[in-house]
């Protein structure tokens, strides 16, 4: 039912519920897509542990990779173990992470063939 300012409520034909429920059913699919893909996005921060279960549930992705920035900033390379999706996470000293980049087709590069791939080495 739907209600006007005055808090009565407003007639609503048996045509008016048809339509309603239908598009009502529409909003909530759409929203939990759009949320799903946005903790997926890149600047979504949550606990480290949340983000790195998350990744591994999902793309089956695991620490390949990290460093420390000056700041003090973990920065971690995740990926699936065929490559088939990465990810980068940069986390803080109070254990919150947050995804920056993700992407596909993930390559280890070991030994001289990290030298001969990099360009400013040649």
């Amino acid at each position: 039912m739907f209600y006007a300012v005055s808090s009565r409520p407003l007639p609503v034909s048996a045509a008016g519920k048809r339509c309603v429920l239908p598009a009502m059913a529409a909003i909530v699919i759409l929203a939990n897509i759009s949320t799903r893909a946005a903790a997926d996005e890149p600047g979504s921060c949550r606990p480290h542990s949340e983000i790195l279960s998350h990744l591994a549930r999902s793309y089956g992705e695991l620490p390949k990779g990290l460093g420390l920035t000056d700041a003090g900033d973990l920065i971690e390379v995740l990926s699936a173990n065929d490559g088939s999706t990465w990810s980068i996470i940069v986390t803080t000293p109070d254990r919150m992470s947050c995804l920056v980049a993700a992407g596909e087709a993930w390559r280890d590069l070991k030994g001289t063939a990290a030298d001969d791939a990099n360009p400013l080495r040649r």
